[in-house]
């Protein structure tokens, strides 16, 4: 027996392809070990003047972003995204896809929870279940998982 989608009983269905069942979020108020942050991270005041990253997006208005270089590009990004509340950002990471698995995500999320936690900060990072590399990652840096969240995608009707 096939079980149907939540939302399916309201008359909807959703691409189940574009919906997550659960939002995974992790905190932690507790600076990382600093062994594991790579010699070749570095904090970057400016972002600005980096274009390797295409889809990085973070602002250096408040904080600095951490990077790791690798021949001299740069091959991961760790930012803060947003505030949650006064006393707690959320960071998020990007890796080159090419050098992703070598510890250049968790060298960044450390730098960036250290530096956030030095500040007093908590921290707050959010990844999806099925993103096993994401969670691993918050796991390696001291993150604990806190919530999740229901998440799913609704299309309006077609009559």
């Amino acid at each position: 027996l096939a079980l149907r989608h939540p939302v399916a009983k309201l008359g909807y269905e959703p691409d189940l392809h574009l919906t997550h069942s659960f939002l995974m979020h992790f905190r932690t108020s507790a600076p990382c070990p600093a062994d594991k942050i790579l010699p070749s991270t570095v904090q970057i005041n400016n972002i600005e003047n980096y274009t390797d990253l295409t889809d990085t997006d973070f602002s250096t208005d408040e904080f600095p972003v951490f990077a790791t270089l690798y021949g001299g590009s740069l091959v991961c990004t760790c930012g803060v995204n947003d505030f949650i509340d006064e006393n707690t950002v959320e960071i998020a990471v990007e890796t080159v896809e090419k050098h992703r698995g070598n510890g250049y995500a968790r060298s960044c999320v450390c730098a960036m929870v250290n530096y956030l936690t030095d500040k007093g900060y908590e921290v707050a990072y959010q990844c999806y279940p099925d993103n096993t590399a994401s969670m691993a990652l918050a796991d390696a840096c001291g993150l604990s998982l806190y919530s999740r969240d229901y998440h799913f995608v609704c299309y309006e009707k077609e009559e």
